[in-house]
């Protein structure tokens, strides 16, 4: 029999977690696979003269890798599995800055990003921060590279503002960005498998200038233009995505802008506001092809 593991993170457990858990187990074991649910917290990596494995025996051809963890990715892959997605798109997405500089490379359209100098305890030449204020205009808005469901990203109106805030993150990395004052609250989140649009949602919020869902906003399905499903599918592969979700935003013009690109990403409310199976869509992905894109040695 087919074996598949799928492995979340152990020390993160919520119910929306499990419930993602449990679709994915359910469409696996629909294609006749022995699924394994492992939180991280039941796999060691051990570092002796090689990476290895323990405590969770055997390591199956193919894992459906449902967390962040850069370093039990590598290795898991170096133990011979296929991870979905890998680490070099978990990386990738993880990391707002690194992301956004993967997009640009790809020739991808971003809003206008600055990369925030690296501090090592606290800022002291605010200088710099001035500048960049004056060249992205007021508002703009600032991303910590790490975190999601809208978390650590703000929306500053002032040069004082900015510089409270730069002080505030301490060494913490982050960006500078263009706010598209047209998207105030609004997106586009796009669910791509196997290089392929499955559906698309627009996610609107009254009360946030975020237009995640855990932030209060709702959702109501969006028919793409094809535009925007290339973008999505160009953003995807640019992040060498087995299955993402591309959140897109719109200017004033209409010009479109990847927002970002999630590894991961949570689609409960995708399914039922659109009725499509997306878990079954990664799980005939998984079982009929090898990840389209070629394995790279190196992040």
């Amino acid at each position: 029999m087919k074996e598949m593991w799928i492995v979340y993170n152990g020390n993160y457990i919520t119910e929306n977690v499990l419930w993602h858990i449990q679709r994915f187990a359910g469409a696996f074991e629909k294609r006749g696979y022995k699924v394994t649910t492992l939180p991280t917290t039941s796999i060691v990596t051990l570092l002796d003269r090689a990476a290895t494995i323990w405590g969770a025996g055997q390591v199956p051809e193919k894992i459906l890798f449902w967390d962040k963890d850069i370093l039990l990715a590598q290795t898991l892959e170096q133990s011979g599995a296929q991870l979905f997605n890998n680490r070099i798109c978990i990386a990738r997405c993880d990391n707002k800055a690194l992301c956004y500089q993967e997009l640009v490379k790809q020739g991808i359209p971003i809003p206008k990003t600055i990369l925030a100098p690296k501090i090592y305890s606290t800022a002291r030449d605010f200088e710099i921060y001035q500048k960049i204020g004056a060249m992205l205009h007021y508002p703009l808005i600032v991303k910590e590279s790490y975190g999601s469901f809208g978390t650590g990203v703000y929306l500053v109106h002032t040069e004082s503002e900015l510089l409270e805030l730069v002080h505030n993150l301490g060494n913490k990395d982050y960006l500078m960005q263009e706010y598209i004052e047209a998207s105030c609250g609004e997106d586009i989140r796009v669910i791509v498998v196997g290089g392929k649009v499955i559906t698309a949602v627009k996610r609107k919020n009254t009360e946030d200038f975020r237009a995640n869902v855990a932030r209060g906003g709702s959702m109501e399905p969006y028919v793409l233009s094809k535009e925007e499903a290339e973008i999505a599918v160009q953003a995807a592969a640019a992040m060498k995505a087995d299955f993402s979700g591309v959140d897109l935003l719109r200017g004033a013009e209409g010009e479109v802008y990847v927002c970002e690109v999630n590894s991961n990403m949570h689609f409960k409310a995708c399914e039922e506001v659109t009725g499509k199976d997306i878990a079954g869509s990664i799980a005939q992905l998984v079982d009929s092809v090898e990840s389209p894109y070629k394995k790279e040695k190196n992040i």
